[in-house]
């Protein structure tokens, strides 16, 4: 039998005795700690051993160079004295023979890794595994098939008017689909490459809070992939012209900018608009610092064409009000370069304000506390003002949260033909506004865990699209996307593969369409109006995955018996080779007997390809395939 890879590092770490526990064990962390400090005694074995050699050390003009992080790569792999999961797949075939994914293209493998499509695919809000989606990845042909169009059904156009049936599609049409998003993905671009002006998505956060809908409970290097899967094929479909707002809290923000970077390039990196989301933590958090906000990475696909709407000051932008009328602050303090005492001497003075009235003088009065600059880049801090623009103007400052304000009044004259652009700190777009437009619409609490609000999405619409462009969400949750273009005349493509599109995200939009008067509705004068066009990908052995993840300890056997004889499995795997390893299957708990028998199922058959649109083992109703063939344009 062929010595695979995994087996050939652990018995040569096993010949030195540094790596080998009393017990017999092969130490890991010894391992992981040598390769990271370069130990001379673990190269040396290395390098005592020829293949090794081969796969882990490149020749660079007559040097050898250790690539650490692949061989750490294989210390940290389940593959790597494998658990009990990993011991079955083993046995059933669904893992190589060792070999690295960079050296075949045609295996199913278990490390989520840069290099490979993770799919994803939870389907139910209710779902609470750890790792909620397969965690699998496809390489080379395999992918190339799953990607491939799909038939659509299910088709059905809302209006004023109703719902019709038996439709086509047409380029005026705005668009729900309900699918796996990076096969959606894939398929929309047969449609719509290059002709999406706006894209927003925010994703699964990659953190462990439960409450939300989508169960983002990743790990790190899954949830990687997972975006750079979907952004690879977003930066096809954008515009020349467009431009991609992501979503995400700090858990992954650093490491997502590193892969958008990558994919959009680092000149096309436009800001990081940070948002306030709540206006104090829960007292349950034990976090030693509050978090309040999230953060929107925004790239254009290619900034040297590219340019974003101005607002219109109105005096909406004034949130603030005395005698004299509307106003907006800054601080007086300068926190710039040179606001320090060093380059700006002469900025550097005491105010005085009276406790009693809170009026301002440079003369330290009765009953006045004394106020400076605080200290700034290590040094005193300054005044924006010199003294003789205090004496001028101190009545047009205010003093609040132990700060000094400048008031700027609105002047409807001067400012009404004023524009500014949008700020990298939004502060008025908390997720309660979300919540509670949700819970207005729909007439009760808890429809959805952290709606975004309208508000945040109608300032990206405005400053990136015009009327009639097309904006795409593929992870459309509740829908906000979706209803705030549709309230601002942007047509829309919005994905969601969670079984509440249906109740929630659709009947939202019906709701949009009969006029309700939530969130930005009452801004934008939304009368109601429009339509959209709901469609799903039709399902194969998707509807075989729901079966399992449905499975209880009591229905798992039976289950399993019909996996094992359906010819959605892939094809290198008989009834009789899972027959042999049913011992190893009943070790596993209930989860890995799930994740164990979601993996035998050939990923390319989730859902039908175009290319049997006529297969009469799949019986395509005629509208399906009228629909289809409108949505690929093919006459």
């Amino acid at each position: 039998m062929k010595e695979n890879i995994f087996d050939k590092i652990s018995n040569l770490l096993r010949t030195n005795k540094r790596y080998v526990s009393e017990e017999g064990e092969l130490l890991k962390a010894t391992v992981y700690s040598d390769i990271m400090t370069m130990n001379k005694e673990l190269l040396s074995l290395l390098l005592s051993d020829g293949k090794i050699k081969e796969k882990f050390f490149v020749n660079i003009d007559g040097t050898l160079v250790f690539d650490k992080q692949k061989f750490a790569w294989v210390i940290d792999s389940k593959e790597f004295l494998p658990d009990s999961y990993t011991s079955y797949t083993n046995k059933i075939g669904l893992t190589s023979d060792g070999d690295f994914i960079s050296n075949k293209r045609d295996v199913v493998l278990d490390f989520p890794y840069k290099d490979c499509v993770l799919e994803g695919g939870q389907t139910k809000d209710d779902q609470k595994r750890k790792e909620i989606f397969y965690n699998e990845t496809l390489a080379g042909d395999e992918i190339s098939r799953m990607l491939d169009p799909k038939i659509l059904t299910n088709a059905r156009r809302y209006s004023k008017d109703g719902v019709q049936e038996n439709i086509t599609l047409n380029d005026e049409d705005n668009l729900i689909i309900k699918g796996n998003n990076l096969i959606v993905l894939s398929c929309l671009l047969k449609r719509y490459e290059g002709d999406i002006k706006c894209i927003y998505i925010d994703p699964p956060y990659n953190t462990k809070n439960d409450s939300f809908n989508y169960n983002d409970s990743f790990n790190h290097s899954t949830w990687l992939t997972f975006m750079k899967n979907r952004l690879e094929l977003a930066l096809k479909i954008l515009d020349e012209k467009g431009v991609i707002f992501v979503q995400c809290d700090d858990n992954e923000q650093a490491y997502l900018k590193v892969i958008m970077d990558d994919l959009f390039g680092r000149d096309n990196y436009v800001s990081t608009i940070v948002r306030k989301t709540r206006s104090s933590a829960t007292t349950k958090s034990d976090a030693e610092i509050e978090k309040l906000e999230d953060y929107i990475l925004v790239y254009f696909k290619n900034k040297s064409i590219s340019k974003f709407n101005k607002f219109i000051v109105g005096s909406k932008e004034y949130p603030y009000k005395d005698t004299r009328g509307k106003y907006y602050t800054v601080l007086l303090q300068d926190n710039g370069p040179n606001g320090t005492r060093k380059a700006r001497p002469n900025l550097y003075y005491p105010i005085y304000m009276n406790k009693q009235d809170g009026t301002f003088s440079l003369e330290n009065k009765h009953d006045s506390i004394e106020i400076l600059p605080k200290k700034h880049k290590n040094d005193d801090g300054t005044w924006m003002w010199s003294k003789d623009k205090f004496l001028k103007d101190y009545k047009d400052l205010e003093y609040r949260n132990g700060k000094i304000y400048i008031k700027h009044y609105y002047d409807k004259k001067e400012d009404q033909n004023k524009y500014r652009r949008l700020r990298n700190w939004i502060d008025d777009c908390l997720n309660l506004k979300g919540t509670k437009t949700l819970n207005s619409i729909f007439e009760k609490k808890g429809v959805f865990s952290n709606p975004k609000p309208e508000e945040l999405l109608e300032k990206l619409v405005y400053i990136s699209t015009e009327k009639n462009d097309l904006i795409l969400d593929f992870h459309l949750g509740s829908g906000t996307t979706a209803a705030v273009a549709h309230k601002m005349g942007r047509r829309y493509i919005g994905v969601e593969q969670m079984d509440y599109i249906e109740n929630v995200t659709v009947e939202r939009m019906k709701k949009v369409i009969e006029g309700e008067q939530g969130g930005i509705s009452k801004k934008v004068n939304w009368q109601g109006g429009g339509s959209f066009v709901y469609c799903e990908l039709l399902e194969n052995g998707n509807s075989l995955i729901k079966m399992i993840q449905s499975a209880t300890e009591s229905t798992i056997s039976k289950i399993k018996g019909q996996v094992y004889k359906d010819e959605r499995i892939v094809p290198y795997i008989t009834e009789e080779e899972l027959k042999k390893v049913d011992d190893e299957f009943n070790k596993l708990n209930l989860e890995e007997k799930k994740r164990a028998l979601i993996r035998i199922i050939d990923k390319n058959k989730l859902y039908v390809n175009y290319s049997d649109i006529d297969n009469e083992e799949f019986n395509i109703s005629e509208y399906d395939k009228k629909f289809t063939r409108s949505f690929y344009e093919v006459d």
